[in-house]
């Protein structure tokens, strides 16, 4: 929701992407309490997900780069965010519970492809990705039933999808 850290990230990652101990000073540095509050942390240093390649694949070298990326990118955006909604909320002098944190958590995972439930046998036959689908499920059903931040937060992603669904159509039909 934020195109200029979205645009740092991108290139950070890119160093990221040769230099892990760049990369785990800053996760150790920021990931930590995100990490705690629930926030997901994939790739080698975390779960694997539906998106990582597996077995020799990761031993090619652009491949394993551009995993790498991939992976870290998301976790970076993910801490991110995490951290600018609970500072926001402190400096709206509304500290946040345990519980507060957790649901922050819990709607950026969703936002980002995480989903708090894992997709069932017959999902991942049937679908692409099924996971990242069922994580954008959740959260339009906490947009639409969750009050508080959790669900403050889930509608405004969801306007934020339904903006830029809209600005993509506009621009091919204004290309066209």
């Amino acid at each position: 929701s934020h195109p200029r850290q979205f645009m740092k990230n991108f290139g950070v990652v890119l160093r990221d992407s040769f230099d892990d101990a760049h990369y785990n000073r800053w996760l150790a540095d920021k990931g930590t309490d995100a990490s705690k509050s629930g926030i997901s942390i994939l790739g080698e240093s975390g779960v694997r997900n539906e998106f990582q390649f597996g077995s020799w694949l990761e031993r090619v070298p652009v491949l394993k780069q551009t995993q790498k990326h991939f992976t870290r990118f998301g976790n970076r955006m993910r801490v991110d965010m995490f951290n600018d909604a609970k500072n926001a909320a402190k400096a709206a002098g509304k500290p946040l519970s345990a519980n507060g944190l957790e649901g922050i958590a819990r709607t950026i995972n969703r936002v980002s492809g995480v989903s708090n439930s894992k997709a069932t046998d017959l999902e991942s036959l049937l679908m692409f990705a099924p996971n990242f689908l069922r994580s954008h499920i959740e959260t339009i059903g906490a947009a639409v039933s969750k009050g508080g931040l959790e669900g403050s937060l889930a509608r405004q992603y969801v306007r934020n999808w339904a903006a830029l669904g809209m600005a993509t159509v506009a621009g091919v039909a204004a290309a066209q």
